[in-house]
């Protein structure tokens, strides 16, 4: 039988100078293609930074909305400066009709920014790759859970590992669902520390 098994850990801070913000982060538009609709959104983009603090390459990872609100994400974060060198940022974007526009820095790096961390309420179990031998394994994740439960993003915690392991444990971690973090009696995203037991 496959179980899974949290992982009560605390996320650690990356030796060395973290990417952060050199300004403020730089806010999208609200896009023109959209606005008529009056809707809002939640985003999510990961950002690579090269050596030099800049912006590398973008994803979006999570975006409940129309595509035009990923775009605009990711344009805006391309356009922010970082300091701290080569790393991984994560930015959260809420768009709230065509009033305003909020960004939010929810790198894993970060100090947890949370009262309450996520409960797990609903998960699958990992299954064993195709012709793996069924010897217990487990893989850490970083999780990131958005503030509607689902998680928006998962990696391993370290590189290395089985890759093979590794992505199945990572599929499977997509289709939990959490109750969220809360801060002040509100839900926030956050990363969670996570294992997976396949057994």
């Amino acid at each position: 039988m496959r179980v899974l098994r949290n992982a009560l850990l605390s996320l650690a801070v990356a030796a060395g100078a973290l990417p952060a913000a050199a300004g403020e982060l730089v806010t999208p538009a609200y896009p023109d293609a959209v606005a008529n609709k009056v809707v809002e959104a939640n985003v999510v983009v990961r950002a690579t930074l090269d050596g030099a603090g800049k912006v590398a390459a973008t994803e979006t990872v999570f975006n409940d909305g129309e595509a035009a609100f990923g775009a605009a994400a990711a344009t805006a974060l391309a356009a922010t400066a970082f300091d701290g060198g080569a790393g991984e940022v994560f930015v959260w974007y809420t768009y709230r009709l065509t009033q305003s526009t909020l960004a939010r820095d929810i790198s894993p790096d970060l100090p947890p920014a949370y009262d309450a961390e996520p409960t797990l309420v609903e998960a699958t179990a990992p299954t064993f790759p195709p012709g793996a031998p069924s010897l217990r394994t487990e893989v850490e994740l970083k999780l990131l859970v958005g503030k509607d439960g689902r998680v928006w993003y998962a990696r391993p915690a370290a590189p290395g590992g089985n890759e093979l392991y590794n992505s199945r444990a990572v599929a499977a971690a997509l289709t939990f669902r959490f109750e969220p973090a809360q801060k002040e009696g509100k839900a926030v995203p956050a990363w969670y520390p996570f294992i997976l037991d396949f057994k």
